[in-house]
């Protein structure tokens, strides 16, 4: 939950970009967004109450939390339709004026997805029935409409799904003696197609190569348009970037397509040649930096003497004008170079890296550990035991390829990964409580 506020606290501005050029008349009632849309403006966020807390027990239900929760009543059933809806388009392009940007009410996507599943343990708190289908598929329905090739969306669709499981995990541990129907709802809704992830990491990569070929051949022009150096001194963008971004960007588009590749293959094998890569890239992209860096200084040093030159010729009052751009030039000078970092991390950044994959890789495995730990819980109910080894048939652990270990315990088991998470350095473990009967 709190990798959730850190990650939408730092989009905030982006989406406040976003929705200014939103036009709500392009929506339709047969159209998911338009209830979205709805919803977004009938919530009122919840004051001095932290809705996350509540959802994972840390806190006890309140007069406070009960009274805004039935208060949002009509903002669950605007929900309820969005979810009936044919369609969801948010008519939104995630690539304008050469620049990533966020889609609209990326953040109130987030606060309604943890209103529902704070709902839900409201209704558990005040013992009323729970259709776990029914009640948490509404949250499972808004990462599937919020889905899509874009980056930003993906990773939030993916969270907003990996709490959600835990939710329900949690729900169920809290409950061991639910009646069996209540397991079998469970289980529909992780089998249910029509809210499972129809996007792929490969699908975000493959869109990705597309937006950095097209970000990379605008960005020297976006970068320095309103830099000190183009702005205040007049050099022109291009003196400043040409010879890098050129020799870079063939080699950065190559290295995003063997990327591509190694997605086709298992975690294991994915995660190992991405590793090696990366690092192939780091070294190289480096070296191109280093060889920028030493191009600019050559290009300001070259400005600063001549300005020097012409404030010798100059007469007082031009003479302390000159002066105080000297001293700017140099600030900037000692501050660009120091930071080319920035331009290093925005080349880099993006659906990259091992750790993409591995977020990506655990929220699936955690959905197959969920399945399979459901599916344990059945049999039991059923059997009066549990298996020594997990059958064939259930859902396996995708950091290994292989199903889950199983471990019993006195009044449980817990299901382990055989694969580790190569960007956590961690064998993931879930843990299930048996009925006390």
């Amino acid at each position: 939950m709190k990798y959730m506020n850190i990650l939408l606290a730092g989009l905030f501005l982006l989406t406040a970009a976003a929705q200014a050029k939103y036009d709500p008349n392009h929506f339709a009632p047969d159209n998911a967004a338009h209830w979205y849309r709805k919803a977004f403006e009938l919530y009122e966020e919840p004051k001095d109450i932290d809705l996350g807390d509540y959802i994972h027990g840390e806190v006890e239900l309140s007069p406070e939390i009960r009274f805004f929760v039935e208060k949002q009543q009509p903002t669950i059933d605007l929900l309820k339709k969005a979810a009936a809806a044919k369609h969801c388009d948010w008519q939104f392009d995630p690539y304008e004026n050469g620049r990533y940007s966020s889609p609209p009410y990326l953040t109130d996507v987030k606060d309604i997805a943890v209103f529902l599943l704070a709902e839900i343990r409201h209704k558990e708190d005040m013992q009323q029935d729970i259709n776990i289908r029914e009640h948490f598929r509404l949250v499972l329905q808004l990462a599937s409409h919020l889905d899509s090739t874009s980056a930003i969306n993906h990773l939030v669709s993916t969270a907003i799904r990996s709490m959600t499981y835990e939710t329900i995990h949690e729900y169920l541990n809290r409950h061991p003696d639910l009646p069996l129907e209540k397991l079998y709802q469970a289980k529909a809704l992780l089998q249910d197609k029509s809210i499972q992830p129809v996007i792929t990491y490969k699908d975000v990569v493959t869109q990705d190569i597309e937006n950095t070929r097209r970000i990379l051949t605008d960005y020297k022009t976006h970068f320095y348009s309103d830099h000190f150096l183009t702005k205040g001194l007049g050099i022109p963008a291009e003196q400043l970037s040409d010879s890098f971004y050129q020799r870079n960007l063939a080699f950065y588009i190559d290295y995003m397509k063997k990327y591509q590749q190694f997605l086709d293959f298992p975690y294991p094998k994915a995660s190992q040649e991405i590793i090696a890569s990366g690092q192939e890239l780091n070294a190289q992209a480096r070296l191109y930096f280093k060889e920028y860096q030493e191009q600019l200084r050559e290009k300001i040093e070259k400005y600063e003497s001549e300005l020097v030159d012409e404030i010798i010729q100059m007469d007082e009052g031009d003479y302390e004008f000159k002066q105080l751009e000297l001293k700017l030039l140099s600030e900037v000078n000692v501050e660009h170079l120091e930071k080319c970092d920035f331009l290093y991390t925005a080349l880099l950044g993006g659906p990259k890296s091992v750790t993409s994959l591995s977020i990506y890789t655990r929220n699936r495995t955690q959905r197959n550990a969920l399945e399979a730990g459901i599916s344990l819980l059945i049999r039991y109910r059923k059997k009066g035991k549990l298996p020594e080894n997990l059958p064939p048939s259930l859902p396996k652990d995708l950091f290994s390829e292989k199903p889950f270990l199983i471990i019993k315990k006195d009044n449980g088991f817990k299901l382990k990964c055989q694969g580790e998470n190569l960007s956590r350095h961690e064998f993931h473990e879930y843990e299930f409580v048996l009925p006390t009967d």
